[in-house]
């Protein structure tokens, strides 16, 4: 007797959240077999895997649709996977389809993952296959994190530039970057110029000699600082004192945004050789 392919499985649609996911099973005429809410732990995962395969035979087997493998879902996508089972990624839009060409307002986790399953139905052949590809994972997190890192550094830099701008217009022509380390340890110890009144040009030269080792033109530099404060001039605002501790604030978190990024980046540079790439020996390519 001719059997259609689609009837030797039974199709478990999972919707996935951040606490519990809930998981639906159809059979091949959409008819619905099951339902289950479970924890989003590993240790629930067994109890659901248990009472899923209750619904399966000796000629049918079950297979899995994940609206999500990537973020919420991706722990039971790689327990179902280890366990090799058959698990298949249904992207939200697809869900989101299906929820709309039944006509319903109706939206739940109970219905999202019944629309899960109607997809995988539909569309066994055509879904990816779930993969958990550990190292291409591992390494776009390192990478969304260095990005993060960067965005809040940016921020953090347009901060710092408007609060300085305001009490030493001229700054640029000392520190052209607002991100050294020369620049961040002069703002961070005289963030406005009355911290400057009664302080020599040798207190600034021994501050970067203390601090930053590695800059050169120290006497120049400090020479050309109390020059242009001197020129410019200043006026004291009304509670300078807290917008001093507002610079201080933001120089010190722009300095842990900045070691935070070079700590990630020499994460991304050992973790790159488990690629096998040689790219990085091309002239002009480099690790970031």
């Amino acid at each position: 007797m001719f059997q259609h392919p689609k009837m030797r499985y039974v199709y478990c649609g999972v919707d996935s959240h951040k606490d519990t996911h809930t998981a639906v099973i159809l059979n091949c005429f959409f008819e619905k077999l099951a339902e289950f809410t479970f924890k989003n732990v590993p240790s629930d995962f067994e109890n659901f895997l248990t009472k899923a395969n209750r619904h399966k035979s000796k000629d049918i087997s079950i297979v899995f649709g994940l609206e999500d493998v990537s973020a919420y879902g991706r722990n039971l996508a790689v327990y179902l996977h280890s366990k090799d089972y058959s698990v298949k990624h249904v992207n939200s839009s697809l869900v989101a389809h299906e929820r709309n060409s039944l006509n319903t307002l109706h939206k739940s986790d109970s219905f999202d993952g019944e629309c899960a399953a109607r997809v995988l139905i539909n569309r066994l052949d055509f879904l990816p296959q779930f993969n958990p590809y550990d190292k291409f994972w591992t390494l776009s997190k390192l990478v969304r994190r260095r990005n993060s890192l960067m965005k809040t550094g940016m921020g953090l830099k347009n901060q710092l530039h408007d609060y300085v701008m305001q009490h030493y217009p001229s700054y640029k022509k000392w520190f052209p970057n607002i991100d050294s380390k020369s620049c961040l340890v002069f703002f961070e110890k005289y963030p406005s110029p009355f911290k400057l009144e009664g302080v020599t040009q040798d207190d600034i030269v021994e501050l970067f000699k203390k601090e930053c080792k590695k800059i050169s033109y120290k006497d120049e530099k400090a020479k050309l600082i109390l020059d242009c404060v001197n020129k410019d001039g200043y006026s004291k605002v009304e509670h300078q004192e807290f917008i001093d501790e507002v610079i201080i604030s933001t120089v010190k978190e722009l300095k842990n945004v900045i070691a935070e990024t070079k700590e990630v980046e020499k994460l991304i540079k050992e973790f790159l050789p488990q690629f096998g790439y040689k790219l990085q020996s091309m002239r002009g390519i480099d690790d970031m």
